[in-house]
């Protein structure tokens, strides 16, 4: 289907009960559009959309020119799209000024494709792009095997995502072999979620996931409220993240009430920075926020340059970490130039380890660590058993710590059998406490007998 030049396409629908298309069999469709000046599409009542393409080996849309495409469905209860077989899915949009897709009401959407072996998205230039759905009460997509996804957008000046009420999102991906998501140029994203009531995301399974962002200018994710934030990832197998560039990362969360995310068996993650010059987090409230890793082998975060990072969290009620099993955790920074965490009010921090073989942190070079805590209510750090922890600072210029007001400091090891701290070389320690109520440090009386120089008091 070839149409030379199409200014104003206008299709209306008044009431429509129920729209099945069926296609037994297409090998190849494709649909170019050289010159669309405007695309509208509107339906005011659409009770059920369903789709069916048992086969589709190929299918190609290519809209060189598009500046302003609109889809407005006032109402739309159910909406089903489902190809059996797909093998190759390409959309490319060389040039789109204006994107806009309008949902008033969608009560349910659901996307399933069984098989999909190639999917590739690519928009060279995105000038805006605008989804508002003002209402969406269940979302579910499944996609039970995808072997390769590909987005790829060279320039994004302006991407903006609006979701004012979702009561459920669900994404289930039964096997995912390779994800790739590549982003040269990522000027301004912008995400804002008004509220959010639950939110799940099932990966049973994910081999590789890769993302990559070569330049990334600013970052801003803000989440109004946020009431359930579920995460599952039964088995990953290998995590890698790399962000060659990262001017500016801001994440603000004005209020998270209940944040969990549980990965049962995490083999291999690895996370690598090589430039991060600004990374700055700020959480105005946070009631509760809970983190179960199961078993974690092993754990490497690499940043070969940190400039700048800064963690503010005004209010932190209650900050629970729970890691039943460690096996190695290493963290490795070659060089970090300044650190800085800032806490105004920390009410309760608990941080509980039951199992935890081998810690290791490895600081070559750390010209100024600084941690202020104005108020710290109470700090209570728990570990059944701690086998080996060993801290190397092979230099350390300056380290500061300052707590103006501790009310209450307890630390308590049941059982340590190696304890070992090396710093080569310390120029400068300070560390001040203007008022400390209580301070207590707990070791069983079993291990006492093992400690030289220890005086027991009274009988």
């Amino acid at each position: 289907m070839r149409i030379s030049r199409l200014d104003y396409l206008e299709m209306r629908i008044p009431h429509l009960d129920y729209l099945e298309m069926r296609i037994p069999r297409l090998d190849y469709l494709e649909m170019r559009i050289p010159r669309l000046d405007y695309l509208e599409m509107r339906i005011p009542h659409l009770d059920y959309l369903e789709m069916r393409i048992p086969r589709l080996d190929y299918l190609e849309m290519r809209i060189p020119h598009l500046d302003y495409l609109e889809m407005r469905i006032p109402s739309l209860d159910y909406l089903e799209m489902r190809i059996p077989h797909l093998d190759y899915l390409e959309m490319r949009i060389p040039h789109l000024d204006y994107l806009e897709m309008r949902i008033p009401h969608l009560d349910y959407l659901e996307m399933r494709i069984p098989h999909l072996d190639y999917l590739e998205m690519r928009i060279p230039r995105l000038d805006y792009l605008e989804m508002r759905i003002p209402r969406l009460d269940y979302l579910e997509m499944r996609i039970p095997r995808l072997d390769y996804l590909e987005m790829r957008i060279p320039r994004l000046d302006y991407l903006e995502m609006r979701i004012p009420r979702l009561d459920y999102l669900e994404m289930r991906i039964p096997r995912l072999d390779y994800l790739e998501m590549r982003i040269p140029r990522l000027d301004n994203l912008e995400m804002r979620i008004p509220r959010l009531d639950n939110l799940e995301m099932r990966i049973p399974r994910l081999d590789n996931l890769e993302m990559r962002i070569p330049r990334l200018d600013n970052l801003e994710m803000r989440i109004p409220r946020l009431d359930n934030l579920e995460m599952r990832i039964p088995r990953l197998d290998n995590l890698e993240m790399r962000i060659p560039r990262l001017d500016n990362l801001e994440m603000r969360i004005p209020r998270l009430d209940n944040l969990e995310m549980r990965i049962p068996r995490l083999d291999n993650l690895e996370m690598r920075i090589p430039r991060l010059d600004n990374l700055e987090m700020r959480i105005p409230r946070l009631d509760n926020l809970e983190m179960r890793i199961p078993r974690l082998d092993n754990l490497e975060m690499r940043i070969p340059r940190l400039d700048n990072l800064e963690m503010r969290i005004p209010r932190l009620d209650n900050l629970e970490m729970r890691i039943p099993r460690l096996d190695n955790l290493e963290m490795r920074i070659p060089r970090l130039d300044n650190l800085e965490m800032r806490i105004p009010r920390l009410d309760n921090l608990e941080m509980r380890i039951p199992r935890l073989d081998n810690l290791e942190m490895r600081i070559p070079h750390l010209d100024y660590l600084e941690m202020r805590i104005p108020r710290l209510d109470y700090l209570e750090m728990r570990i059944p058993s701690l086998d080996n922890l060993e801290m190397r600072i092979p230099r350390l210029d300056n380290l500061k710590m300052r707590i103006p007001h501790l009310d209450y400091l307890e630390m308590r090891i049941p059982h340590l059998d190696y304890l070992e701290m090396r710093i080569p070389h310390l120029d400068n320690l300070e560390m001040r406490i203007p008022r400390l109520d209580n301070l207590e440090m707990r070791i069983p009386p079993s291990h006492k007998q093992n400690i030289p120089g220890f005086i027991t008091s009274g009988p």
